[in-house]
Formats: C-alpha cells, sequence, structure tokens
C-alpha cells in the first residue's frame, strides 16, 4: 500500500510481480484477445450503415434546395464536399439531389476561382 502497488498472482498462484494501478490496467488490456475479421467487418458494416444515413439526411435536405443554406453555396457547402464528398463516387440514382448538389459546387468553386 505505502508503494501503491498491487502483488499480482497467477490463478497457479504464480507470482507476476508488482504493478501500480496504472500498469496493472494496461497489463489487463493487454490480455483481451484480439478483434477477429469478422468482428471488424461487422463494425466496418455498421459505420457504413451510419454514413449511408447521414447521406440519406442531406439528399432529403437537397431535395429543395441547390445548396445546403438554400440557393446560394457557402463554406459550409465547401467544407463538406472537400471533407465529405470530393473523391467519394455518388450514384445518381439513389442520391440525385447529392449528385446535383456536388456537380454544382465544382462548377461554382471554378468558375470563382
Amino acid at each position: 500500500m505505502n508503494d501503491n502497488c498491487v502483488d499480482v498472482r497467477s490463478r497457479e498462484r504464480e507470482r507476476l510481480g508488482k504493478y501500480t494501478v496504472e500498469k496493472l490496467v494496461d497489463f489487463f488490456k493487454s490480455l483481451e484477445p484480439k478483434k477477429s475479421q469478422q468482428e471488424l467487418t461487422i463494425v466496418e458494416q455498421m459505420f457504413k450503415e451510419i454514413k449511408n444515413t447521414e447521406m440519406d439526411s442531406l439528399e432529403e435536405k437537397l431535395r429543395t434546395k441547390l445548396f445546403i443554406n438554400g440557393n446560394e453555396i457557402s463554406e459550409e457547402d465547401i467544407k463538406l464536399y472537400e471533407e465529405s464528398y470530393k473523391d467519394k463516387e455518388i450514384c445518381a440514382d439513389s442520391h440525385p439531389n447529392i449528385f446535383k448538389w456536388k456537380q454544382l459546387v465544382v462548377l461554382v468553386s471554378q468558375y470563382k476561382k
């Protein structure tokens, strides 16, 4: 207790050594099994579905507007395009409004240069 350490032993009563609480937590974390490829794939699919939900939300927002805040391009449009849609292929059939928006952002941005 005076050293703020814990004396750790295995189930077989083998002494593993003294650990500070922080080092003991790290030790326990190192014992966690690695995630399988199947688990990693499932988690990736979950995040992909969340991103699709974000796209659906943007699609709905652009249903009645040319740009995010109306009929004028804004910094928000440019920022969203640069961060999320610049290199992303948009399917015109499933997200026609985002498809048009992306083309407009590129055209207006080039025109302003």
